[in-house]
């Protein structure tokens, strides 16, 4: 695990998670703790499966991670965010923030203009969903694309997207 510089105002601790079994303990645990955002059971065990193989990084409070997020690469020039959560208690504290940060951050090293997310579409009328639009919103990101077959029709998916800046 490698940690970060206090960007969490020193309460928490961010590292990168090498650990296979580790990503998907803790993808497992956080996305069985929030069944308003991952209810879909063949859902929650791609996730699980899906983020051993990808860059992995959570935030912990007391050794308990509290927040994660799975970046996929998807082609030379777009990352995305496969999978985020953070726990219900430890939301809008900045920890969701810190975690698209770190992922346009990592984006940006690999020389990758786009970062990208998939969400539930505003065409379906779940207000946790609502509330995480208007948060990846609040950090960048705009609606690219709806893509109302994806994940089947009762499931509209929406595509949002944001610039990088990449390193030099």
């Amino acid at each position: 695990m490698i940690a970060n510089e206090d960007p969490l105002q020193g309460k928490f601790l961010c590292s990168i998670i090498d650990d296979a079994k580790v990503k998907s303990k803790i993808c497992n645990c956080m996305l069985r703790s929030l069944p308003e955002w991952f209810a879909i059971e063949n859902a929650i065990v791609d996730y699980v499966n899906n983020v051993e193989e990808m860059v992995f990084f959570a935030v912990f409070l007391n050794k308990v991670p509290c927040g994660f997020i799975a970046i996929k690469e998807t082609s030379g020039h777009a990352n995305e965010i496969y999978v985020m959560a953070v726990s219900r208690e430890y939301q809008r504290q900045g920890i969701g923030r810190h975690l698209v940060t770190w992922a346009k951050k990592i984006t940006g090293e690999q020389k990758k203009r786009f970062l990208i997310v998939k969400t539930l579409s505003s065409n379906h009328p779940d207000d946790n969903y609502k509330k995480t639009r208007l948060f990846y919103e609040s950090v960048g990101f705009v609606p690219l694309e709806e893509l109302p077959q994806l994940w089947g029709s009762k499931n509209p998916c929406l595509n949002m997207i944001v610039t990088v800046e990449q390193e030099a």
